[in-house]
């Protein structure tokens, strides 16, 4: 912190608190398609993530199905949700 007081004082230029570019690879979708993605879940909850990338091939074309997932699990805040196992009827041998 103190460099940064330093240097501003020495120069005199905004450009020195100026916040720096974020690290990173930048998203591949934008917020109109997390929007399209949203409208398209609340209309038909039970959709997967390789069926939304199907109905949108043009518009997700460079999307892998996972950063679909990604955007419905981290950014849309969509649980996944999974049929419960239902539980074996064993019977014994002997009965029947």
């Amino acid at each position: 912190m103190q460099c940064l007081i330093k240097h501003f004082k020495e120069t005199r230029e905004p450009s020195a608190l100026a916040p720096l570019p974020k690290s990173g690879r930048p998203y591949k979708t934008t917020l109109k398609t997390c929007a399209l993605i949203s409208m398209q879940v609340a209309k038909e909850p039970r959709l997967t993530a390789w069926e939304i990338k199907e109905k949108n091939p043009q518009l997700l074309e460079y999307v892998s199905v996972r950063s679909v997932q990604d955007i419905l699990f981290n950014d849309l805040v969509y649980k996944c949700y999974r049929a419960r196992k239902k539980p074996v009827n064993c019977t014994a041998k002997g009965e029947e």
